[in-house]
């Protein structure tokens, strides 16, 4: 996935110079000289700019002084401390040639002078400089040699050079805080001298012969004191072996560069003094080695399954002093295979680890929470003598950026805190790995290694087979990105397929009454995912939305509903593994159901609200809305849902959804106690479909009585021959039974008027509710409880498979209704309507207004008001119970 620093010790590059010290008396200075002192110029020089070349660095620096007795330089004050910072990307490598160890840079030669002994081979450069009072001002030349650090497990890297008096020793830091350029710092310099400059070269090759000329010894049968002729071999010259490996590495990007000096003053103690000098700026920065690859391997090769992941990077390096670097990577991005996500089950007990925590900027340990790891890290610096060993931790997220990570070390000393960034496709949930502005240094391997486990943070694709991974990194050079592919192989665990479950139904069976409503759907691990989801109610199984105040429009799609709007709550289970994640976690806010109005052309529908709050992470609210149709012949209720498959980049794989609808007196049972179901049609993500199902049945329908009352009316003409209009009105009691069917024939006075049958609706225009003016015939309107107003509508002459049309009341208001009523005659000759499908629904009253006159159904085969007429009715309500009447047929002529 990305990659890193370089620690300290990694990278040696230093042009540290030093105050030191030559015996003898100095002129002393009076205290208010002392507040003179400071830097009075400096300087800083590569004797080659190109990118990843290996130059000698030579830096100087000059302290304020002034004219003494004689011509001789004076300085204001004692160095104590001289530091100097390089610019990123120059580094140098320890390991590129010998080390000199502590014992033998202190060794005592015979004459009693702490000269010290370290081989040629570790000479890394020389170091001038002249001192204070020295009457013929002469400068003095010792050569800087590599050292072994006194402690490898916490330092870089140590330089040093030994003066007539004592060692001066040059330690190498990483400036991990910032921009991780090294920083070459002598401390505690010996103050019986002052210095007045200091110069120091450091090689980039020290082997070449070029420098054999200044290949100084101070070994104790070739004792010197300073440069001179008594330090060289007989030819004037000391060679060493041609080196494989390069000391000192020019930056791989083409900037410009800058080296800033700091020194302090044994007499002004806590005050800082700098300066800066430019340096030459990189240049050629193509053409430079960068051929990285990269490893990855799961944890687990299931299907489906939660994992872990094993990512190495392998950047091989070019270190040779006749060849140009590696370039440093400066980006690196891994777009993980398609369908290895984010697995929600890692949020469980997860923490985070903020700026302050890991110490962002900062030369501190990192103090991130144990239960904010996510796993190690090992990174190999071919500057470094061992590996460097960390951890990754999640990041605490920020709005736009919630799987942030953190790859930390504090090894060597070093406090590398190197931020990285997990995001996902926003329709896929494809992950991309990304970590920006690396820092200069050289790295050969990093390998990341994520936990696995069931709480593992990523989760292996469903399907098996050869998964491809692609990557891209950036160097500093300005060469193109390195790009390729890496295979994640999944073999186990194929084929789990699509089978989710269901369970449903209410906590109260009881016919007719009131209760809560609970469904419970869940998905296997490693099946196929949720897309879609159909609930189809068994019919008779309504909801009174009388009295409900709906959620808003625009406070449905944000999920900003009112309290007034709740009917329910939800819980959801999410992730992969048997340990999935369930929302709401304890102490979040709970997920809650709400009733809004119309939605993707249904009626009604419901908002489910959910949290996303989990372990450190906050994605905001969910608001997942789903349409409330109702079937208007069978009045059977269906919700449809179109589940959400991304939300910030994190795919959600459903394991559990568990919905309860208990807002009081909402859910109405039905009065029929026949066993039916509730069933759902479940879509996978691939396009499976799955048709789960569970047995629904009510008790005690018999208790429930049924005693309906129907009045029919004649008005306009009355005489035979004439056409009148006919109002039929049916009231029911409420706690009653519902009506399951009705017929209802007329007494033979009244014949069909088939020469008023004209336009006649055909089925495909009643679907898109396009029937012509002319086809209608009369009007209806039906009160129910659970509705705030009335339903009502045309009625309609339509098509139909039997001899004569069919008459259909299109009641439309808060929800639509088709009554479908089927026009024949009995064998005695009455005309009859049979209404064979009626919803499950308590109406408490309806009202049928038939037209009179040219548009009149009916034709009067006698003056009716002669003699009374009846009619038979005949109901079966949904309990089964019968009822039979034979209501008169009134009318409005004169009582005789």
């Amino acid at each position: 996935m990305s990659f890193f620093a370089q620690p300290r010790r990694a990278a040696l590059a230093i042009a540290c110079v030093v105050a030191f010290i030559q015996g003898g008396s100095l002129a002393s200075a009076d205290a208010a000289e002392f507040e003179e002192f400071g830097i009075k110029s400096a300087s800083a020089q590569l004797t080659d700019t190109s990118a990843a070349s290996h130059p000698d660095f030579v830096t100087r620096f000059e302290l304020n002084h002034h004219a003494g007795s004689g011509g001789t330089q004076i300085s204001t004050g004692r160095l104590e401390s001289a530091s100097v910072f390089l610019p990123p990307g120059l580094v140098g490598n320890p390991k590129a040639l010998d080390q000199c160890s502590t014992g033998e840079f202190l060794q005592v030669n015979s004459s009693g002078g702490a000269i010290g002994n370290c081989p040629v081979q570790s000479q890394v450069g020389v170091v001038k400089f002249l001192l204070s009072g020295n009457e013929e001002n002469e400068s003095f030349t010792e050569p800087l040699y590599n050292l072994e650090p006194p402690h490898p497990d916490t330092e870089v890297a140590r330089l040093g050079f030994s003066a007539a008096i004592g060692p001066v020793f040059i330690d190498i830091s990483v400036r991990t805080g910032g921009d991780y350029g090294l920083t070459a710092t002598a401390h505690g310099v010996p103050a019986v001298s002052s210095l007045i400059w200091a110069q120091t070269t450091i090689w980039g090759d020290p082997s070449d012969p070029r420098h054999n000329t200044q290949r100084l010894t101070t070994a104790e049968a070739n004792y010197c004191y300073e440069t001179g002729t008594a330090c060289q071999t007989e030819n004037g010259e000391r060679s060493v072996a041609p080196a494989e490996k390069a000391f000192l590495t020019n930056p791989s990007a083409c900037q410009d560069q800058a080296v800033d000096f700091a020194v302090t003053s044994f007499q002004l103690p806590g005050q800082l003094f700098t300066a800066q000098a430019p340096l030459d700026t990189i240049a050629d920065c193509q053409g430079l080695p960068f051929e990285p690859t990269l490893e990855l391997q799961p944890t687990t090769p299931k299907a489906g399954a939660p994992t872990g992941l094993h990512a190495t990077i392998h950047l091989p390096q070019h270190e040779g002093t006749h060849e140009r670097g590696t370039s440093t990577m400066r980006e690196a991005r891994v777009i993980l295979p398609e369908g290895m996500t984010i697995s929600a089950s890692a949020a469980q007990g997860l923490e985070a680890c903020s700026d302050e925590q890991v110490g962002f900027h900062q030369e501190v340990d990192a103090a991130c929470p144990d239960a904010s790891k996510l796993g190690t890290a090992t990174i190999v610096s071919p500057v470094l003598e061992q590996p460097l060993h960390g951890a990754i931790y999640q990041r605490t997220p920020s709005p736009g950026h919630q799987f942030g990570l953190w790859l930390v070390t504090d090894e060597l000393g070093l406090h590398v805190k190197l931020p990285g960034e997990v995001t996902g496709d926003p329709n896929t949930g494809q992950l991309t790995a990304r970590f920006s502005g690396l820092p200069q240094l050289p790295v050969e391997e990093v390998a990341l290694d994520l936990w696995g486990g069931p709480k593992a943070p990523l989760k292996n694709p469903d399907t098996c087979g050869s998964h491809t991974a692609y990557f891209d990194f950036t160097p500093w050079s300005t060469d193109p990105d390195a790009t390729g592919q890496a295979a994640v192989t999944i073999d186990e665990g194929c084929g789990a397929g699509f089978s989710p479950k269901l369970t449903a139904g209410v906590t109260h069976p009881v016919a007719g009454a009131f209760s809560p409503f609970v469904l419970t759907l869940t998905r296997g691990d490693a099946e196929d995912n949720i897309k879609g989801l159909d609930v189809i109610l068994p019919q008779g199984l309504l909801a009174k939305l009388r009295g409900v105040p709906l959620c808003p429009g625009a406070a449905a799609a944000s999920g900003a509903c009112p309290e007034g709007s709740k009917i329910g709550s939800v819980v959801v289970a999410a992730g992969a593994g048997p340990d999935p994640l369930w929302i709401p976690q304890p102490g979040k806010a709970k997920p809650q159901v709400y009733l809004a109005g119309p939605y993707a052309g249904a009626p009604y529908s419901i908002v489910s609200v959910v949290p996303a709050q989990a372990g450190p992470f906050d994605l905001g609210t969910v608001a997942v809305r789903s349409g409330l149709y109702v079937d208007p012949e069978t009045g059977v209720a269906t919700v449809r849902t179109t589940l959400p498959q991304v939300l910030e980049g994190a795919t959600i794989l459903y394991r559990t959804i568990h919905v309860v609808i208990d807002r009081r007196r909402f859910i109405i049972n039905p009065t029929d106690c026949r066993a039916m179901k509730v069933k759902a049609t479940v879509v996978a993500t691939r396009g499976a479909t799955a048709a789960p199902s569970d047995r629904f049945q009510v008790g005690r329908c018999r208790r429930l009585k049924f005693a309906p009352k129907l009045s029919l009316s004649l008005s306009g003409g009355s005489k035979r021959g004439e056409y009148p209009a006919l109002t039929a009105t049916m009231k029911t009691r409420r706690g009653d039974a519902n009506v399951d069917h009705l017929s209802v024939v007329l007494p033979h006075s009244e014949f069909l008027a088939q020469e008023h049958i004209g336009t006649i609706c055909t089925r495909k225009r009643f679907v898109v509710r396009n029937c012509p003016k002319r086809s209608v015939y009369g009007y209806a309107e039906a009160w129910t409880p659970l509705l705030s107003k009335a339903l009502k509508g045309p009625v309609y002459l339509r098509s139909s498979d039997h001899p004569l049309p069919d008459l259909v009341a299109a009641l439309r208001g808060q929800i639509e209704v088709d009554l479908d009523g089927r026009i024949d005659s009995t064998k005695g000759g009455g005309i009859r309507t049979t209404f064979a499908t009626v919803p499950d629904a308590p109406v408490t009253k309806f009202v049928l207004r038939m037209n009179g006159g040219d548009k009149s159904l009916l034709v009067n085969s006698t003056d009716i008001c002669k003699v009374s007429h009846r009619a038979i009715l005949r109901i079966v309500a949904q309990n089964g119970r019968r009822f039979s009447s034979r209501p008169d047929l009134k009318t409005r002529c004169k009582k005789r």
